[in-house]
């Protein structure tokens, strides 16, 4: 039997769009973030975000906890 339970809650988020768009759901809409602020806190490790190959792949799950984290 083959698990797609992680197909149900569409938490996987596959590049920078979808990560910037993302965090912008979680943060005041008067401070937009832009992809470049995304892609240097990722560079920074700043997200917890991954590589896979060339692309950038992040949970909101995890995302939404570290953002959540931060004082």
């Amino acid at each position: 039997m083959h698990d797609d339970s992680y197909a149900d809650d569409r938490d996987l988020l596959i590049g920078g769009t979808a990560i910037c768009d993302f965090v912008n759901s979680l943060v005041d809409s008067d401070s937009p973030i832009t992809p470049k602020m995304i892609y240097g806190w990722i560079e920074r490790k700043h997200l917890p975000v991954r590589r896979i190959g060339s692309r950038l792949v992040g949970s909101k799950t995890k995302i939404r906890a570290h953002l959540g984290g931060i004082s």
